[in-house]
């Protein structure tokens, strides 16, 4: 009887301490992603800016490009 009481008690100082550290791990990746957002919302901006030169720009253009020359043919068979 006073072994399973023993190890009834390890367990339960196991799980004392799973539980301690998985507070210390939320705790800590919580602080390490609201670092991450910070600089992200810092940085974010200027790297939108550059993901968007470097890659969508030409795409956004040709796409608008399109539009646009489907829009002056619409335009000018009104006109028509």
């Amino acid at each position: 009887m006073g072994g399973t009481q023993m190890t009834y008690t390890i367990s339960t100082a196991d799980i004392d301490l799973i539980v301690r550290a998985t507070m210390f791990y939320t705790i800590s990746m919580a602080i390490t992603f609201g670092m991450a957002f910070g600089m992200a919302f810092v940085f974010g901006k200027s790297i939108t800016e550059y993901v968007y030169n470097k890659y969508l720009r030409q795409r956004v253009y040709r796409v608008a490009f399109r539009i646009n020359r489907k829009f002056m043919r619409i335009r000018r068979g009104q006109l028509k």
